[in-house]
């Protein structure tokens, strides 16, 4: 091999020697910017996971507050209809009462009366 050969070659070992160390530095670099994206997309799907956890959380609440508002609502339906049966009760004993009172007074004044016509 001539000198002009030999230099040649060198030349062309240097520049392939660039070449490579060109593509170790972009393969280095792109291994860094994958681990950077890699640990990116990890925050994001962990945020992503803790708000549909959150979510989740929101409607279940959302989801046992609207169960509760029910069955909290069904329970003052239900206050609210046993004192109108113990008002309305109130009113049939009440005129029970009155009806009772009236009876009472009437067969009061009718033994009254049989006891004049018997004497």
């Amino acid at each position: 091999m001539g000198k002009k050969d030999r230099d040649s070659f060198l030349l062309a070992l240097e520049e392939e020697e660039n070449r490579i160390a060109n593509e170790r530095y972009k393969a280095k670099q792109t291994e860094q910017e994958m681990k950077k994206l890699s640990k990116d997309y990890e925050r994001i799907f962990t945020r992503s996971g803790q708000l549909f956890y959150k979510l989740e959380k929101i409607f279940q609440k959302s989801q046992a507050k609207s169960i509760f508002t029910e069955i909290f609502s069904d329970i003052q339906r239900e206050e609210q209809d046993i004192f109108e049966r113990i008002d309305k009760e109130k009113i049939v004993l009440t005129q029970k009462e009155k009806a009772l009172e009236k009876r009472e007074n009437e067969i009061y004044y009718e033994k009254r009366r049989l006891r004049e016509e018997l004497s």
